[in-house]
């Protein structure tokens, strides 16, 4: 139930940044690891950091901002 929540919330944060979306998906992976399974938390939060890069590496127009991509890892530390 978590990696799907947590990749909605990281590919909303990177279609649009804004800091209630940092703090919900902080929020998300918080409760995650609340839940006891800290190697499925691990697995989740390197996933949504791996799709938020390939995301960016992906991006079809050339206007690429760096600001998305660093959202999700500080996400992670929140």
């Amino acid at each position: 139930m978590w990696l799907p929540l947590c990749l909605w919330l990281t590919d909303r944060l990177i279609r649009k940044p804004s800091l209630r979306r940092l703090a919900v998906l902080s929020a998300a992976f918080g409760v995650h690891l609340l839940a006891g399974h800290f190697n499925l938390a691990f697995i989740t939060q390197l996933t949504c950091c791996s799709f938020a890069l390939l995301r960016f590496i992906l991006r079809a127009d050339q206007t690429r901002d760096w600001k998305p991509v660093w959202l999700v890892p500080a996400a992670v530390g929140l």
